[in-house]
């Protein structure tokens, strides 16, 4: 519960960053336990909420490079493409891609990963994928291609139960 809480519920009325630390007590916990599903769901959720908090991406991608080798650990492939979406935005963010304003590097490349949510009908990575997409092109000046990319997330929008995004 502790988990959901912070991972869904409690930034409606709280700030985002109150949902941190919580989130890696959930994530402890549910390794202490072997519930290795939500324990993959908080450490995901602490490190895409601590990039939106405005943690120094320096160490948010620190923590993501360690939760990376988590997740794939603990066999989250559900949750792992999520997380490298978020953390190639990351990338892409700290300039350490071909074109910063590219959505594409060595932790996610849609022309691999897209065909595959397609395939398996993961509107959730579709919608992560595009909503990242459109926040990075929007800080690199390139309006129209954000306005694509957010578009093209908003049809997906009805699949993102209990998130921020709504």
């Amino acid at each position: 519960t502790n988990m959901v809480y912070n991972g869904f519920v409690r930034f409606w009325k709280e700030p985002l960053r109150n949902t941190l630390l919580p989130l890696l007590d959930a994530y402890k916990a549910g390794l202490e336990v072997g519930d290795f599903e939500f324990a993959g769901i908080a450490c995901y959720s602490y490190t895409y909420q601590s990039f939106y908090c405005g943690t120094e991406l320096g160490s948010v991608a620190s923590e993501m490079n360690s939760y990376d080798k988590v997740l794939d650990s603990l066999n989250q492939s559900g949750r792992l493409p999520y997380h490298k979406i978020y953390y190639q935005m990351v990338e892409n963010f700290r300039g350490n891609t071909e074109n910063p304003a590219v959505f594409k590097g060595d932790m996610y490349d849609p022309e691999i990963g897209l065909p595959i949510h397609l395939e398996r009908n993961d509107r959730t990575a579709i919608f992560i994928l595009n909503f990242c997409k459109g926040i990075l092109a929007y800080n690199f000046d390139e309006i129209e291609s954000s306005l694509d990319a957010l578009n093209t997330g908003m049809k997906e929008l009805d699949f993102i139960v209990g998130s921020w995004a709504k």
